[in-house]
């Protein structure tokens, strides 16, 4: 999920296997920008890179 912050710029999460909310700490300046690098970062997740 994309979402716009108080601090003026896009950040995404997801929800992992058991529900909870993982948070993204970087900040993005376009939504476009943030959902492309959230893909690729819940990729490298599924792929078992990151924990």
């Amino acid at each position: 999920m994309v979402f716009y912050t108080p601090a003026h710029c896009w950040q995404f999460a997801y929800f992992d296997r058991t529900g909870k909310v993982r948070r993204y700490q970087g900040i993005f300046y376009t939504a476009e920008t943030a959902a492309i690098e959230g893909r690729k970062w819940v990729k490298a997740i599924a792929s078992g890179r990151y924990q």
